[in-house]
């Protein structure tokens, strides 16, 4: 009795394809390599094309390292010229799997898939604008070949959202591949210093940590998002995520093994959270330490850091100081705001700097307020708009909780 006979109870490959990762989740890599190797060794494969693409899927599906991959590798390499889309296949999936990808290691992956022979499968025509992507030197042609591969799998969403049926083994890598392609953009706009950006895709792949993932891959993406809620600009949308992250670390903690202390970084956080004023005497220096210590641990992708993040921290710091104020005085002297942030002896940001920040504060909108430069005196007005940043807030967290069930939904990664 063969492989494919003995799991499945039956010799017929052409009627499981809609079976395949049903039965093969139960099944250990080794053993579905078994059955590809009985159902490819015959010189006319008793397999329809369909089938064996399913075979190789829930095969990568269920490998967790780059050498798990390459039995298969070997064994089709064996096969020849028929067995080359599939071979696309298992290469993309291990440079999915290769977290820490370099452009020059990225490109390598990509001259080994034949786009061609995958142009026939969305999923992997997705992968390859990942991979694509990742090996792009230019910031704007991989931003486009990121925005091809969500474009893909947010089609293939949608086909299943209107009734349209996936096979289950394509449903269940779709899963995978959404995950890795959030993860990967994440990443990819914080290296390009497109904070905004870079934010939703990681705080998606916080919430919805994959136990697929490496430990090392969660690590890298909670401590990344722990300096995008410091670096990004303060914004109404800023504020959603940081209410959503404090009250899930209040729940489960970090999700981090890191023995790195980020205490400093969580205390600004939760200023951010409660809206309380943050001393930033002290405040600042164990913020930016911190921030200091983390990079150096992670060095291949926070070179930023240890250049030009102190300005910047400072500035949202501030920022975040002067709008918590801005809730509680309707008027305050400027001299009280420099006490307030703890900043009376600080000689680099004196009175000026700080009347500077609030003079953009008001230009961006962040805050509603007029200044008499005479008696150096910040006037905020009290009306409907503060309601309205609160109605925004609010509405904003409830889109997030609807993105978050959606998401726990169609990104259930096993």
């Amino acid at each position: 009795m063969g492989s494919y006979e003995r799991h499945f109870g039956h010799t017929d490959v052409c009627t499981a394809v809609d079976r395949i990762t049903l039965d093969c989740n139960e099944l250990k890599a080794s053993e579905i390599l078994n059955i590809l190797t009985e159902i490819l060794s015959d010189s006319t494969p008793k397999a329809t094309r369909e089938s064996i693409y399913g075979f190789v899927l829930a095969y990568c599906k269920a490998c967790e390292t780059v050498d798990e991959c390459q039995p298969l590798v070997e064994m089709l390499q064996q096969i020849g010229e028929i067995s080359l889309v599939y071979q696309s296949v298992v290469f993309l999936r291990i440079a999915d799997l290769s977290m820490d990808l370099n452009e020059d290691d990225a490109r390598k992956y990509l001259s080994k898939v034949n786009q061609l022979k995958i142009s026939e499968f969305p999923l992997q025509k997705a992968q390859y604008h990942l991979l694509h992507a990742r090996s792009c030197s230019d910031s704007n042609v991989a931003e486009k070949s990121l925005t091809k591969a969500h474009e893909i799998v947010s089609s293939l969403k949608q086909e299943h959202q209107s009734g349209t049926s996936l096979l289950s083994f394509k449903e269940n890598y779709l899963d995978l591949l959404t995950f890795n392609i959030r993860y990967h953009s994440g990443q990819l706009f914080y290296k390009w210093h497109k904070f905004s950006l870079s934010l939703p895709h990681t705080f998606a792949t916080y919430i919805l940590s994959s136990p697929r993932f490496s430990q090392r891959s969660i690590d890298i993406n909670y401590l990344t998002l722990l300096q995008l809620l410091i670096i990004t600009p303060y914004t109404s949308t800023k504020v959603v995520y940081i209410h959503k992250f404090i009250d899930d670390y209040r729940k489960y903690g970090s999700r981090c093994d890191s023995n790195i202390s980020v205490s400093p970084i969580i205390d600004a956080i939760s200023a951010m959270s409660d809206g309380s004023v943050y001393s930033m005497s002290g405040g600042c220096s164990k913020l930016i330490s911190a921030l200091n210590s983390l990079c150096q641990a992670h060095q291949e992708y926070n070179q930023l850091f240890l250049e030009v993040m102190k300005d910047i921290i400072i500035k949202n710091m501030a920022d975040m100081n002067i709008v918590a104020i801005s809730k509680v005085f309707e008027n305050v002297k400027l001299d009280t705001i420099v006490h307030l942030l703890g900043l009376t002896n600080d000689p680099e940001l004196n009175s000026e700097l700080i009347l500077d920040i609030i003079i953009d504060l008001i230009l961006e909108k962040k805050i509603d307020a007029t200044i008499d430069e005479v008696d150096s005196i910040i006037y905020f007005l009290k009306d409907a708009k503060a309601g309205d940043f609160n109605s925004l807030v609010g509405d904003a967290l409830r889109s997030i909780d609807k993105v978050s069930g959606d998401l726990n939904t169609y990104i259930n990664v096993e």
